[in-house]
């Protein structure tokens, strides 16, 4: 195998695996690095391990370093060279749409965002279909011809209500063929799923609406740029609904069962350490605290951490967040306050990082992990389980059905979950909405009833029974107890502990 350097540091050969095999270890405290004549794969040989990775520009020009996931006892160096090659093919969306300029159009959108994503692949599980991209511009095109030549901030909320009116009235995607199939007695046979259970409608007015919300929020996302407003929100403001029905989710004890159990090994058997564990660690957190907080799920992955309550030593207790944040962020306006349960606080206080703008926060770029991020890890965890894929905001209803197996009422699962309680005169007399303590014990409730009936321990969660039975005393406090009268008590005791 001939050598020559490509640069000081980094020789460039023929990476061939039987001798990449052999070579060795680097000596503590250094690095080797080799490239590929062939790839932009590269290799760095450290002090027990060798990692492949790429460097390079991708197809926008920007400068790209990103390890490659392999198994160093059975890799294909002609895969990791086609995955390599694929990261560079990648486009960065915010260097595209600066090569646009001013005007962006809704093809100058899909493009955009198509590019960005790649294609869908075992090696780019979070790409899109070809087939998706088709249907986007073919939707577009028949429906929204007259728009394509706009810039994207021509398309006014009246201009979208109007064509969601019109389509929303005449139209409807039917069957392949568009002939629904009759009976003897001239009714519809409903088309089945795989489940064997009728398949839902979309409209065409949903189906548009969908597109040209995603493209806006893509575009936003990216460029940064209010005059960008997402034109389909009108319809959440005049109350305009689909006409498909919100989707009812079957959750039972067993059903959560297989889920937790799933979703506690499916985190528990990531490798230790690499981004792609990272982010599928996180995701599954983000989706285990969902279904211990009730919160919807869009809010809940965007949380900053501005909104966390903590402890005097610094810990995750609570979400305070503010009604100025709750107008801007929260679908219920005012403020709302969450309190941990012993289980939820445990999830929370793996993922905080003081040093990070969200708690959910992506290991790329400053901001939230994204829902389609979420997406495939909620499938995994559902194909484990053996159970029918829920969606994401399928957890809120998991907390909200086994809370109220568990004994807790309306009106507090209203406060836990931030429904609104206009309705409930004696709520505003009482204020229990932002009580800390009174939610705190109706979380542990909800929690410990999940645990119990779903038959798992808190020591999956790091628990020890010690911990749980403190705070299952504690708890028994609050019934016994008005906790102003236990306020003053830990005030006695932390002036008392402040003398010593």
């Amino acid at each position: 195998m001939t050598a020559k350097k490509a640069k000081e540091s980094v020789l460039e050969i023929v990476f061939k695996k039987k001798e990449i095999d052999k070579m060795p270890f680097a000596d503590p405290g250094t690095e080797r690095q080799l490239k590929d004549a062939d790839s932009p794969l590269r290799l760095r040989i450290g002090t027990g391990v060798k990692r492949f990775y790429v460097n390079g520009r991708n197809a926008s020009g920007k400068l790209i370093k990103r390890n490659i996931e392999h198994d160093p006892s059975a890799y294909d160096l002609d895969d990791l060279r086609s995955k390599a090659r694929a990261i560079l093919d990648e486009k960065d969306a915010e260097i595209e749409l600066a090569k646009v300029g001013g005007k962006i159009t809704l093809m100058d959108a899909i493009e955009l965002r198509f590019s960005a994503f790649g294609i869908k692949s075992p090696d780019n599980e979070h790409g899109r279909k070809v087939a998706t991209r088709l249907h986007y511009e073919q939707v577009l095109r028949r429906y929204a011809d007259d728009w394509l030549d706009l810039d994207m901030r021509q398309i006014s909320e009246q201009m979208f209500e109007t064509r969601y009116k019109a389509l929303k009235e005449s139209f409807r995607i039917k069957r392949s063929k568009g002939v629904p199939v009759l009976d003897a007695a001239g009714k519809e046979i409903p088309q089945l799923d795989e489940n064997g259970e009728p398949k839902k409608q979309k409209t065409t007015a949903r189906i548009l609406r969908t597109y040209i919300s995603a493209l806006y929020s893509f575009i936003r996302e990216n460029k940064d740029d209010p005059a960008f407003a997402d034109p389909t929100a009108i319809l959440k403001r005049t109350k305009i609904k689909d006409t498909i029905p919100r989707r009812k989710h079957d959750i039972t004890v067993e059903s959560a069962t297989k889920f937790l159990n799933a979703a506690l090994k499916f985190r528990e058997e990531q490798p230790g350490r690499g981004r792609s564990t990272n982010q599928a660690r996180a995701c599954t957190n983000v989706i285990l605290t969902n279904v211990f907080v009730g919160m919807r799920s869009g809010e809940l992955r965007r949380t900053s951490n501005s909104m966390l309550m903590l402890s005097k030593t610094g810990s995750p207790i609570g979400f305070d967040f503010t009604a100025e944040y709750a107008d801007q962020y929260l679908k219920t306006s005012g403020r709302y306050v969450v309190a941990f349960s012993d289980v939820l606080r445990s999830i929370v206080v793996e993922q905080y990082d003081p040093q990070k703008t969200y708690l959910f926060q992506s290991d790329v770029r400053d901001a939230p992990l994204s829902e389609s991020s979420l997406r495939p890890y909620m499938a995994k965890i559902c194909e484990l389980a053996g159970i029918k894929r829920y969606n994401l905001n399928a957890m809120r209803n998991f907390f909200i059905n086994l809370g109220g197996r568990a004994g807790i009422g309306d009106v507090e699962m209203k406060h836990l979950v931030n429904h609104s309680t206009k309705q409930n005169i004696t709520d505003g007399y009482a204020n229990l909405k932002n009580d800390f303590d009174y939610l705190l014990k109706n979380s542990q409730k909800v929690t410990d009833f999940i645990m119990r009936e779903c038959g798992i321990s808190k020591a999956e969660f790091g628990i020890e029974q010690g911990q749980a039975n403190e705070l299952q005393h504690a708890m028994e406090l609050f019934d016994k107890f008005d906790p102003e009268i236990l306020r003053l008590v830990m005030e006695m005791h932390e002036k008392k502990l402040a003398g010593k």
